[in-house]
């Protein structure tokens, strides 16, 4: 999802989802670093207060747990590929 463009919210699973490499962040227990980079706010809506957080999962080292360990693996195979030659 790090890398999509456009991401949608799938109301009848409760989870978004990366319009090109469909992945998933469902409703709980996946894993997140994430960055603050909006700030927060904080909102009344109807009767109860809401705060907001603006996050970004997109720069490098960032996204579901799993994601980036897949990121690592990929580049330490690289890696090992290049000190081969």
């Amino acid at each position: 999802m790090m890398e999509d463009n456009v991401v949608l919210y799938d109301k009848q699973s409760g989870a978004f989802v990366g319009e090109r490499s469909r992945r998933r962040l469902g409703r709980g227990g996946d894993v997140v670093r994430a960055r603050v980079v909006g700030g927060v706010s904080y909102v009344t809506a109807g009767n109860r207060d809401v705060v907001r957080v603006s996050l970004t999962l997109r720069q490098p080292m960032l996204g579901k747990l799993e994601w980036i360990e897949e990121e690592l693996s990929g580049s330490r195979k690289g890696q090992k590929a290049q000190q081969k030659q």
